[in-house]
């Protein structure tokens, strides 16, 4: 696995790939001691994967993307790789409930699973379930915490 550290977020955000792709996201906290990552490798993954700074630097920004890197996705059941490549079709700017994802993928009242798919997505941003809320409109949870989720949604336009 190749590791690469993207600091243009208030969070620094841990991103591995492997020779296939871009494998996993990874929000670290604000204090996270950057000190104790050893990415040492960082100089060649910046150099395969250069482009998903960039794409990420636009997102931060506030520009729409269509993240186009390789992605190595060897993870997840198929029901997740189901939700996830629902999450994908999400446009950028707008939410979805888990009660309606359920209904489009054809599995009404499985809201908690995609809850737990949602969890269990190794690429958050790029696989935006940060996109998904509670029926009500509010929040509801994220893997990374709920501050970055709404971080993530305010960046798109997005109030809740």
């Amino acid at each position: 696995m190749v590791l690469g550290l993207y600091q243009g977020f208030e969070y620094p955000i841990l991103l591995k790939a492997s020779d296939r792709g871009l494998a996993e996201i990874s929000f670290l906290q604000k204090d996270f001691d950057l000190d104790t990552l050893d990415y040492s490798t960082n100089d060649m993954f910046s150099t395969q994967y250069v482009s998903i700074y960039h794409q990420l630097d636009d997102y931060f920004q506030g520009k729409e993307v269509d993240f186009d890197v390789p992605l190595d996705i060897r993870s997840g059941t198929p029901f997740q790789r189901t939700v996830w490549d629902y999450l994908r079709k999400i446009p950028y700017g707008q939410t979805r409930s888990y009660g309606e994802i359920a209904r489009s993928i054809g599995k009404p009242g499985s809201q908690r699973a995609i809850g737990q798919a949602n969890g269990a997505n190794p690429l958050p941003i790029i696989i935006p379930c940060h996109r998904v809320v509670a029926a009500d409109h509010k929040l509801g949870g994220y893997s990374a915490g709920v501050e970055i989720k709404r971080a993530l949604l305010s960046i798109e336009g997005v109030s809740v």
